[in-house]
């Protein structure tokens, strides 16, 4: 089983601050939807500015 390192989940939050859709992250990531969306709403509580 593969796992997001701190880089990618930092790679997902900075496209999801620029606007880009769960749909654009996805692929341009290689990750499965399911995945970026777990991430994308915990970078927005944690993710330091």
């Amino acid at each position: 089983m593969r796992t997001t390192n701190l880089e990618e989940r930092a790679q997902i939050y900075a496209l999801a601050d620029a606007g880009h859709s769960d749909r654009e992250i996805a692929p341009r990531l290689g990750w499965k939807m399911s995945v970026i969306r777990k991430w994308r709403p915990g970078g927005k509580r944690t993710c330091p500015t």
